[in-house]
């Protein structure tokens, strides 16, 4: 997990726990596996970006 500040936030994200947009300048978390059978590379393509709510209640 790595949290993005609003200063980083460069591109709207769609929330995998609400479903909704994370629009530009917006401070949210991206979290990936680090246990993937397809290694390290693969886990952090596969990245998800989240509202800090909707991971915090997941």
């Amino acid at each position: 997990m790595q949290p993005i500040t609003a200063a980083r936030a460069l591109k709207a994200y769609r929330c995998p726990g609400c479903d909704r947009v994370i629009p530009i300048a917006t401070a949210h978390l991206a979290v990936w596996r680090a246990d993937g059978v397809l290694g390290d590379r693969s886990d952090l393509d596969a990245r998800r970006h989240w509202h800090e709510h909707c991971w915090r209640i997941a």
